[in-house]
């Protein structure tokens, strides 16, 4: 009797998730590669020195406090606790496995192959600033006739450019609002530091990146067992097989996660490649006593597993 027996099965699970956390906008020079300069430095305005040293970067801040001015400083850094932001995860998983069992020919042997797939999806996001974002918020200029209000921020009392509407230097060409979203952020509004930054302000400057991850892996494997001949007191059995792998993944962050510039937030580069290992095993059991003065049973056994890898990406 072969007794063959053809078996499978499979399956296929969903995860989501999410998580609601608190954050923070905090000036990072060594991120940004720039500060927030006001005032004067060595007796010169900061347009000055702009062009002194070439530096675009070096202008007078519209939003500096003008009592950090008065007071001898040319620079000023904020620290922003805004509304909490939402991390998102979801991840797809299926397993299917078939395989074919049943006895050979030979005395009590017995086989077993079996052949497997699984794969997993997932996308997983992250609330945070693009740092190329927040640094065209940190270039305002004038905001020319017909710029809309979604896109200026306004300079409050106390403030260098008090008064005056601001929008982002990426929204005008040629002196024109040219349609860009671009937001300033008044990083030194009271009410600002205090938490409560404008919706259209958070809009631009958060977004959800979004991450993707492959991986997909192949099993297939084969084994018999049984016995090999009687020795004088108990069997001599035997178990062999082998198996061989094959994983693949590639996983991509968000573009911005990638380049280094998500603000204050890890970087991570792309993961790819593909791993296949051949695996072997034998091993023999012997029983040499059983029901001996002294010895209810005594066996030996011996095995052997080798393994070849190999790594592509």
């Amino acid at each position: 009797d072969s007794g063959l027996e053809l078996y499978g099965d499979a399956l296929f699970t969903q995860r989501r998730s999410r998580q609601t956390s608190s954050t923070q906008i905090a000036h990072d020079p060594d991120q940004l590669g720039y500060e927030l300069y006001g005032g004067t430095f060595a007796g010169y305005t900061w347009e000055e020195l702009g062009e002194i040293y070439g530096n675009p970067r070096y202008f007078t801040f519209p939003f500096f406090p003008n009592s950090f001015a008065d007071a001898g400083f040319h620079a000023a850094r904020y620290f922003i606790s805004p509304e909490p932001t939402e991390d998102t995860q979801r991840i797809n998983f299926f397993r299917g496995n078939a395989g074919l069992r049943g006895n050979l020919p030979v005395r009590d042997w017995r086989f077993d192959t079996n052949l497997q797939f699984s794969r997993t999806r997932s996308r997983y996001t992250v609330e945070q600033i693009d740092t190329r974002k927040l640094t065209a918020s940190f270039t305002p200029v004038l905001a020319p006739a017909g710029t809309p209000d979604e896109v200026i921020t306004r300079a409050v009392e106390g403030q260098f450019g008090a008064g005056n509407a601001y929008t982002c230097a990426s929204n005008v060409t040629d002196g024109a609002y040219n349609g860009g979203n671009c937001v300033p952020l008044n990083p030194f509004d009271p009410a600002v530091l205090a938490g409560n930054v404008p919706a259209n302000v958070l809009d631009y400057l958060y977004d959800h990146h979004l991450s993707k991850t492959a991986f997909d892996q192949w099993t297939a494997s084969a084994n018999a067992d049984g016995t090999l001949a009687d020795l004088w007191d108990g069997p001599l059995r035997f178990a062999l097989g082998v198996e061989y792998r094959r994983d693949k993944i590639n996983d991509v962050p968000s573009e911005p996660q990638r380049t280094s510039n998500l603000y204050n937030y890890s970087s991570s580069g792309i993961t790819a490649g593909k791993d296949r290992v051949f695996e072997g095993f034998g091993e023999l059991d012997a029983t040499l006593l059983r029901n001996r003065p002294f010895f209810d049973e005594l066996s030996v056994n011996g095995s052997e597993v080798p393994q070849v890898g190999m790594w592509i990406n």
